[in-house]
């Protein structure tokens, strides 16, 4: 693997390497990616680890400074979703499953589908008319996860998507899919072991309880205190990268009292006891030292007997079952970790098993727009530039969007865009923009929904903390008509409950709301949330 391989490719070469589980045969690539580190190549740094802190901070402002423009409708979620790298299927769909499970709505994430002010048509008013719908990729995203896809495919079908649609959805696939396979089956490996008992978790010390005296001060405290833990164990040795890795930068084995040092020893050194108190051949030893990666030219410590106590530090009991050789060890040795890195392993399964069903989602989204375009539901816009340059230009989520302001439109086309930034406008260029409320609307105008499934679907919609929708006093009151009434007044139902839940949680965040001048309230202009609110529960 690597022969023939540009420099260019050599980070989605061992991107690709790990997403097939070839972790052991990436090395000639890995030499050659610290190479092109060293040398600043091909988009390639190695940095330190005050750098990658200082990178992370960055990142970080970057993010809540990007989130902000969100919040004001300065950006699309579209642009958030390529700066963040965190796929629109995240914002459709994943979170608005969690948020609906949520005691307090008011804490949790929200999704800016839609203007405050858009002007909402009721009744026969709201009937489309005829129109032909052209989707935003965030438009198919909520009406797939609110499942009422279909009825928009059998009412207004076929429906139109930008040429970077079904791009767009491969993308999301492909960010969802773990790159790591073998990660994750070392990470269950050590969980099943722990599981088992062949693996302990280790009993620490209290914060209040003495540390080593003439640590290195870079040293964190939980460091510390894990090689407490491990001096008080007979026979114990705390394993552990040397030098050790800290915030502050590598820290020597030497930089340690002379008592402590010989208390520390490696991956590489365990690997060697196994070979030489049994039980590995020459040939296994040969490939589990290879399986360690860089770790494989490490020093050599003084090498432990059986049925020595190890305390595996970190990451390290991550990379040992990597290699393979932790079953071996276990026969070998009393092993024990860390009930912090376990949490983390049990963190990293769920997340990556919460990943594969959001990835599964998306895929079958693929397969329904791809049969739908075969059969006749959906048709492919004709881009007013050549594919290859909009996919040049924009990312494939950013696309879809700036597509659909750039094609040739007809009289009956409208654009529904759920994103608050585009919707904000009344029309893209000549057509008119819609949105999720305008077409659930539609629907119940048009005979395809009825009254109980279109509220039934708004309450949902207020569940999920999607943002801004109207507040009607016939939503209300149909909510009120399906309560039960005793001495004490309303009983509160799960409708109700949403509603309440829903304004509650837009009211302590509305500092992000477009809120109208003086002039402009003067002259009955609420803007956004005004109109929601007092423009509807006026009437009542």
């Amino acid at each position: 693997i690597g022969a023939g391989i540009p420099d260019e490719a050599v980070i989605p070469a061992i991107q690709l390497g790990y997403s097939l589980g070839l972790d052991a045969e990436l090395e000639t690539l890995s030499v050659r990616m610290q190479v092109l580190g060293r040398e600043r190549k091909s988009g390639i740094q190695i940095a330190t680890l005050e750098e990658i802190i200082e990178h992370t901070r960055q990142f970080q402002q970057h993010a809540a400074e990007l989130f902000g423009a969100y919040g004001r409708a300065q950006t699309p979620i579209h642009f958030l979703s390529q700066q963040l790298n965190i796929p629109l299927a995240e914002f459709y769909h994943d979170r608005l499953d969690r948020v609906r499970t949520s005691d307090d709505l008011s804490t949790e994430p929200y999704l800016l589908a839609r203007y405050g002010g858009r002007p909402a048509m009721e009744g026969a008013k709201a009937a489309s008319r005829g129109w032909r719908l052209n989707l935003d990729i965030s438009a198919l995203l909520l009406a797939a996860h609110f499942d009422f896809l279909s009825i928009v495919e059998t009412k207004y079908g076929p429906l139109r998507i930008s040429s970077h649609a079904i791009p767009s959805l491969v993308r999301m696939r492909d960010q969802l899919t773990t790159n790591q396979p073998k990660k994750l089956e070392a990470g269950q490996l050590v969980l099943d072991c722990v599981a088992n008992g062949t693996v302990s978790l280790l009993q620490t010390l209290d914060d209040d309880k003495p540390v080593p005296a003439e640590m290195p001060t870079s040293l964190s405290e939980k460091w510390k205190l894990l090689f407490a833990a491990t001096d008080q164990i007979e026979g114990g040795y705390l394993v552990e990268f040397v030098p050790i890795p800290t915030v502050d930068g590598p820290v020597p084995l030497t930089s340690l009292p002379p008592t402590a040092q010989p208390k520390i020893i490696n991956c590489r050194t365990i690997i060697e006891a196994l070979y030489v108190h049994g039980p590995l051949s020459g040939p296994e030893y040969s490939v589990l030292l290879h399986n360690l990666g860089s770790e494989e030219g490490a020093p050599l410590f003084d090498i432990p007997s059986p049925g020595a106590h190890l305390v595996f530090s970190g990451t390290t009991i991550e990379l040992f079952a990597t290699s393979g050789a932790l079953s071996f060890a276990c026969e070998r040795f009393k092993c024990y970790v860390d009930n912090a890195e376990i949490e983390k392993l049990k963190n990293e399964q769920a997340t990556a098993a919460h990943q594969v069903e959001v990835a599964q989602w998306v895929a079958e989204l693929i397969d329904r727009v791809s049969q739908g375009i075969s059969d006749g539901r959906y048709e492919v816009i004709v881009p007013a530039e050549p594919l290859e340059q909009e996919q040049q230009r924009y990312d494939p989520d950013a696309a879809c969007l700036i597509s659909l302001l750039h094609f040739t439109p007809g009289d009956k086309d409208v654009l529904w865009i759920d994103d608050r930034w585009a919707n904000q406008h009344l029309q893209g260029g000549i057509v008119r923009i819609v949105d999720i409320v305008d077409v659930l609307r539609a629907l119940i105008a048009d005979g395809a929904l009825d009254e109980g499934q279109y509220y039934e679907l708004f309450s949902r919609l207020r569940s999920s903390n999607v943002w801004y929708l109207p507040i009607g006093k016939s939503e209300i009151l149909y909510y009120l008509s399906r309560a039960r009434i005793d001495e004490a007044g309303v009983v509160e139902t799960n409708e109700l409950k949403a509603l309440r839940r829903g304004i509650s949680s837009i009211i302590l965040r509305s500092a992000i709301m477009d809120k109208p001048s003086a002039q402009q309230a003067a002259s009955g202009v609420y803007a956004e949330g005004n109109a929601a609110f007092y423009g509807s529960l006026g009437s009542l």
